[in-house]
């Protein structure tokens, strides 16, 4: 039996593939099986757009319902997943079907990387955007769209999509910020970098919920074979 009443969606954020050679969240969601949660992990576009993302999310979230036989699910969310699942509940009609979002680093109020490299001229801009998109292509996105995704996550752009996208009554929300120790974390050390010189010593986190939709919480830790329990006890288990 499930530790929470209905299933948990793991939702990947930007640039990440669920293939067999490239698993997104493998070791979480692994872990959360082994603790006795029924879990899932979408596979959206890596570099799709947040609407078109958005209906990809949808589609796998009724199959889900169906297979469970259940009525609705709980979506923990990480990065731009969470601007997807949001526009997915507000504006595809799944406010009935989601108990709970949970955003794990999920750039409400916009990322000032993303808004950082949008600033160089957009002719090599599409450049980098038509490789990306071609490279994401091949590994399975239907429709990849990274320069949309430059400009969707850029702080601007942010405010109209707060604006355009509430939350529901229906569903729970909470966010949650992190922060993890870089010396640890080899492979991403230049891309972590190169975000904290965008963010200039604040945390890409600090951009979140808190000032419009409600509480959020800072938490710093080194991922571990301890993560998988702490992102369970994330969702209640009434829901």
């Amino acid at each position: 039996m499930s530790k929470t009443k209905y299933p948990i969606v793991l939702v990947h954020g930007i640039m990440v593939k669920n293939l067999k050679i490239w698993r997104a969240f493998r070791v979480i969601s692994n872990a959360m099986v082994e603790e006795g949660y029924t879990v899932y992990v979408t596979d959206q576009d890596g570099v799709g757009a947040i609407h078109t993302n958005a209906q990809q999310i949808k589609e796998e979230i009724l199959a889900i319902l169906q297979k469970e036989k259940c009525e609705k699910v709980n979506l923990i969310a990480h990065s731009k997943g969470g601007l997807d699942s949001r526009y997915m509940i507000s504006k595809l009609g799944m406010e009935d079907k989601i108990a709970s979002l949970t955003t794990l680093s999920t750039p409400h109020h916009g990322s000032k990387m993303s808004t950082t490299l949008m600033k160089i001229p957009k002719f090599f801009a599409k450049i980098i955007a038509f490789f990306c998109n071609t490279a994401y292509k091949i590994a399975g996105d239907k429709h990849p769209d990274l320069y949309t995704c430059g400009v969707q996550l850029s702080d601007t752009t942010m405010v109209e999509f707060n604006k355009d996208v509430p939350n529901s009554d229906k569903v729970y929300y909470q966010s949650y910020s992190s922060k993890i120790d870089t010396r640890k974390a080899f492979v991403q050390f230049i891309p972590f970098q190169f975000c904290k010189i965008c963010e200039k010593g604040t945390w890409t986190e600090l951009l979140l919920w808190n000032r419009q939709f409600g509480a959020t919480t800072k938490v710093a830790f080194t991922p571990t074979q301890t993560t998988p329990k702490w992102l369970g006890r994330m969702v209640q288990k009434s829901i």
